[in-house]
């Protein structure tokens, strides 16, 4: 302002006017500035401080994973709060690093006692996967004896998961180690059942065609050699093994109805050959009875005749002595 030149003696006044008022505007406004941003530092001042003394109070807390989550939390809030009073930075950030250098002391002490924690707990996950590898070359040819192993395999899963964690450094190849193991026993027991399911498949074919052999002797007459051809089909019926299941009952029941519809017929057809048998039973006894009755009549003749003979003599001669 001073720089300038002379103006007209006329505007003189109010320009100085004018300028002087605007300069104390600006102090004004500069003044207002510092005053707000002295308010806001003691405003952060207040906010920093609290979160001091709650960063404190996490050294009381038991759970240590839960205090550093905490704690993490408070230094992200403590960088986002804006300055405060220039004297009380330096004692204000000592103070929290102090209330988290707690934290942090508290988190080495539980990890250093975790550590034999830790091994004890790498042990029993070693033994689990020395019980777990037999299973893994398990070859059952069963079904309840894949259920059986499976039981087995999912108590030791189940024992698994019960344990605590081990050292980071060998967590992941137990692991590898253990679901790797786990994985190859329920391929196999998926490979089991695959195959099952083909022979199944086979089993059916076989027994479809059993059964039309045996619907096409069912109305057969010749009962021997049909009989022991059926018999025949009974014993290869027995050396089936599995069929699927939606149709086991339904084969299993028209291969009987084959069975039991010509062993029926067979029976009726022996029992009227019984009957016919114990009618001629009966002719030829009636028949024995018959020949015997005359021929004990024949006999007796001759010893009638002597008797009589005799009596007549003896009446003869009884009245010659008269």
């Amino acid at each position: 302002m001073e720089k300038i030149g002379p103006v007209p003696a006329a505007h003189n006044k109010n320009l100085w006017a004018s300028f002087n008022a605007l300069m104390d505007r600006f102090y004004d406004n500069r003044s207002i500035y510092f005053e707000l941003k002295e308010l806001d530092r003691k405003k952060n001042l207040e906010l920093k401080l609290e979160l001091c003394e709650k960063a404190e109070a996490l050294a009381a807390e038991s759970d240590i994973k839960a205090a550093i989550k905490t704690l993490n939390e408070y230094h992200e809030e403590f960088k986002h709060i804006g300055p405060v009073p220039r004297e009380e930075q330096e004692p204000l950030w000592q103070r929290f690093k102090a209330a988290s250098d707690a934290v942090y002391d508290k988190r080495k002490v539980f990890y250093e006692a975790q550590k034999g924690v830790y091994e004890e707990n790498l042990a029993k996950k070693e033994a689990l996967i020395e019980s777990l590898t037999p299973f893994t070359s398990f070859e059952g040819t069963r079904i309840k004896e894949w259920n059986a192993k499976t039981k087995e395999v999912l108590a030791i899963q189940k024992q698994w998961e019960a344990v605590g964690p081990v050292p980071k450094e060998s967590g992941k190849e137990t692991n590898k180690r253990f679901w790797t193991a786990f994985k190859l026993f329920f391929s196999n027991k998926n490979q089991f059942f695959k195959s099952l399911d083909e022979v199944r498949k086979e089993n059916k074919q076989r027994a479809e065609a059993l059964i039309a052999r045996a619907e096409a002797m069912s109305d057969s007459t010749d009962w021997q050699k049909t009989s022991q051809e059926l018999i025949e089909l009974q014993q290869e019926w027995k050396t089936l093994g599995p069929t699927p299941e939606k149709v086991r009952d339904e084969l299993y029941k028209r291969f009987k109805q084959a069975c039991d519809s010509f062993f029926e017929q067979r029976r009726n057809a022996n029992k009227q050959s019984n009957q016919e048998f114990e009618e001629n039973l009966k002719k030829k006894r009636s028949l024995i009875d018959e020949m015997i009755a005359q021929a004990t009549a024949a006999a007796l003749q001759p010893k009638i005749w002597s008797v009589l003979f005799v009596n007549s003599r003896r009446s003869v001669l009884c009245r010659g002595r008269t």
